[in-house]
C-alpha cells in the first residue's frame, strides 16, 4: 500500500521535537518495515525531497505565511488553507507518478482541510488534540482566531472518511463536546532495534547524579510550571537530588522561559536544575536510562510518546489523572498519579517515587515491562491498517464517517 502522511512537522537531523513529528516517524518506520511505500508531505522552510534511513520518502513543501493586518483574526483560516493547498499540490504530483491509496492527517493545524472535497484519495484524520482544551491548558483566552482554529480542526475530524485517536480520554472529549466518537487506535511502541543509545551527554553532565527527568516541550500544557512549584520541598528534603529537563522551552504567558521560572522558585538549589535543551533520541535515551523517575505532570495529553519511551526503559513515570496518562500508568504498580493541575499532589507523588527501596523499584520495573510486552503483542500497526482499509471502503462508497 502507498500511504501518505500530511503534517506540519517531521523528524529530521536538525529537528526531532514535537509529538506529531515523533509519532509519524515511529509509525512510518513500522509501516515501511512491513513493506509499505511511505510518503510524508511536510510543511517546511524550503522545497526538497529526501529519504530517511527507514526508507520513508519525505517531501518538504515551502509555504509563505500571509499577514493580514487588521484582519489578523482570520489569519488561521487563510494560512491553514494555504498550507493545506500547498500540500495538496505536492500530493497531486506524487499521486500522478505513484498513486496513493490513503492519506492520514492530524487534526492539529488541519493540514487535510483542502483534501476534504478532493474525492481522489481517501482521508484518515488522527485526532491529535482538542483546541479548546489546549487553549485552556496554555492559560490563554479565546479569540475569533482560536474559535476559527477549533472549528476547522473539528470540521476535518467530521468530514474525514475515518477519524481515530490514541486515547479513550480524547475519544470521550470529542463525544461529549462535539458529538463525534473517533475510533481508538493506540500508538505503537518504538521498534526495539531502532533504539540507539548514546551516553555522551550523561557521561559529560550527569554521571554519578541521582535525578528526576522531564522530557518534552517545556510549557504550561505539559505542567512544567506545576513541577517548578512542587520542587522546593523535594530539593530541600533530598540534597543530592537533581532535576533534569530535556526539550525546547516555550515558556508560558508572562514567563518567557520556564527554566528561569523554575530556577527562580528554587533559587537556593538552582545549580541542581539542568536544562539540556533539545537532544537527538540517542542522547536522550542515554539520559533516560539512568534517570530515577520520569515526571510528566501534563494538564492535557494524548497517550504521549514520551511516556511510552520511558516505560520501554522500565522507568516509573509520575503522571496526572484526567490527562490520558492514567491510561498508561497504574498508580503504585507501574508509576504514580497526581491530581491534575495540583502542585501539592504532584509533590506527594514524586515523594512516593523517591521512597521506593531497591526491592520495590525492581518489582515496579517488572510490572512496567509486563505492560510493555502486552502493548507490543497488541499489534497496533495492524489495527491502523484496518482503519486505512475502512477509509478506502467508505471512500469507494462515497460516504464519510
Amino acid at each position: 500500500m502507498h500511504i501518505g502522511f500530511l503534517t506540519t512537522e517531521y523528524v529530521t537531523e536538525q529537528q526531532n521535537s514535537g509529538g506529531i513529528a515523533n509519532y509519524l516517524k515511529k509509525v512510518a518506520t513500522h509501516l515501511a518495515a512491513r513493506g509499505h511505500n511511505i510518503s510524508v508531505f511536510c510543511i517546511a522552510s524550503q522545497n526538497r525531497t529526501w529519504q530517511d534511513g527507514a526508507g520513508v520518502r519525505v517531501h518538504e513543501v515551502k509555504v509563505r505565511k500571509m499577514r493580514l493586518g487588521r484582519l489578523s483574526p482570520f489569519s488561521p483560516l487563510v494560512n491553514g488553507y494555504l498550507r493545506s493547498r500547498a500540500l495538496r499540490r505536492r500530493v497531486r504530483q506524487v499521486h500522478h507518478l505513484a498513486p496513493l491509496n490513503v492519506l492520514q492527517s492530524p487534526s492539529y493545524m488541519y493540514p487535510g482541510l483542502a483534501f476534504l472535497k478532493m474525492r481522489v484519495i481517501p482521508l484518515v484524520c488522527r485526532v491529535s488534540s482538542y483546541a479548546p482544551l489546549l487553549l485552556a491548558a496554555r492559560g490563554l483566552q479565546r479569540t475569533v482566531g482560536t474559535d476559527i482554529d477549533s472549528f476547522l480542526e473539528v470540521r476535518q475530524v467530521q468530514q474525514a472518511n475515518v477519524a481515530f485517536c490514541p486515547s479513550a480520554f480524547l475519544q470521550n472529549v470529542y463525544a461529549r463536546f462535539e458529538g463525534i466518537r473517533p475510533e481508538v487506535v493506540r500508538t505503537p511502541l518504538d521498534l526495539a532495534n531502532r533504539r540507539e543509545i548514546d551516553g555522551a551527554v550523561y557521561e559529560a553532565k550527569l554521571k554519578g547524579k541521582t535525578y528526576l527527568l522531564f522530557f518534552g516541550t517545556l510549557n504550561r500544557i505539559k505542567g512544567v510550571d506545576l513541577l517548578a512549584e512542587a520542587l522546593p520541598p523535594i530539593l530541600i528534603a533530598h540534597p543530592n537530588l537533581h532535576m533534569v529537563l530535556v526539550g525546547p522551552d516555550h515558556g508560558m504567558p508572562g514567563t518567557p522561559l520556564l527554566v528561569d521560572h523554575m530556577k527562580t522558585l528554587n533559587a537556593p538549589h538552582a545549580s541542581r536544575i539542568h536544562h539540556l535543551g533539545v537532544l537527538p533520541k540517542s542522547l536522550l535515551y542515554g539520559v533516560l536510562q539512568k534517570a530515577h523517575t520520569v515526571v510528566m505532570p501534563s494538564r492535557v495529553d494524548n497517550m504521549p510518546n514520551a511516556c511510552l519511551e520511558a516505560q520501554q526503559f522500565s522507568k516509573p513515570v509520575v503522571g496526572t489523572y484526567d490527562s490520558s496518562l492514567e491510561e498508561l500508568i497504574e498508580d503504585g504498580r507501574t508509576g504514580f498519579l497526581a491530581r491534575n493541575s495540583n502542585a501539592s499532589s504532584l509533590r506527594d507523588a514524586i515523594e512516593r517515587s523517591l521512597r521506593l527501596d531497591e526491592a520495590q523499584l525492581a518489582a515496579m520495573e517488572v510490572n512496567i515491562q509486563a505492560d510493555v510486552q502486552r502493548a507490543e503483542q497488541e499489534d497496533r500497526i495492524s489495527r491502523l491498517l484496518e482503519i486505512y482499509n475502512l477509509a478506502r471502503e467508505r471512500f469507494n462508497g462515497h460516504s464519510v464517517s
